[in-house]
């Protein structure tokens, strides 16, 4: 029978100057790396009247900056043998990506472009409204989805952050501007 292998956690912190804090632990035959990371952005900063407002931005990420084409971001990331996703939740905005060591630079400087020099393109404002009233609509249609927000509702009340969808409402997403 074949041993199981251990992995011992020897977890590292630092606080950077611009106050990020980078976790890490180095697993010594690892070439890959993966970065998971958070801002306090999620769909708990909503306003009322404008909630989907964080799940538009973080579909926008990835979409374009002022330096670069959201195809332009993607073919560097195939290119790379990279992975990168952003995604909306409760309270933070969230991003994941894995790369070979070799490139982790370069996987950085693009989390970071994406982070701090989004675009925000009016055509693909539009294109991300339609995918969450697409969904919204799907989630409308699936039992689980339906009973979920339903519980949530009754525990946290309709207008209290965790009581609402983290995707926003369908009216609310067209009064959401690329000022917002």
């Amino acid at each position: 029978m074949a041993e199981a292998k251990t992995t011992d956690f020897q977890l590292e912190s630092e606080t950077l100057d611009s106050g990020l804090k980078i976790i890490s632990n180095n697993i010594p035959d690892s070439e890959t790396v993966a970065i998971a990371g958070s801002m306090k952005a999620g769909a708990i900063c909503d306003e009322a009247g404008m909630l989907g407002t964080a799940e538009l931005v973080s579909r926008l990420l990835m979409r374009g900056t002022k330096s670069r084409s959201g195809a332009e971001i993607s073919q560097q990331i195939e290119e790379l043998g990279a992975t990168l996703t952003f995604e909306n939740r409760d309270e933070v905005v969230y991003f994941t990506a894995r790369c070979h060591y070799q490139v982790l630079e370069e996987v950085l400087r693009t989390i970071a472009d994406c982070l701090n020099e989004p675009s925000c393109a009016e055509d693909q404002i539009a294109v991300a409204r339609g995918e969450i009233r697409a969904e919204i609509k799907s989630e409308e249609d699936d039992t689980r989805s339906v009973a979920y927000k339903g519980l949530a509702s009754l525990i946290y009340g309709d207008d209290a952050p965790y009581g609402r969808d983290t995707l926003g409402k369908p009216e609310d997403l067209g009064k959401i501007t690329r000022k917002d």
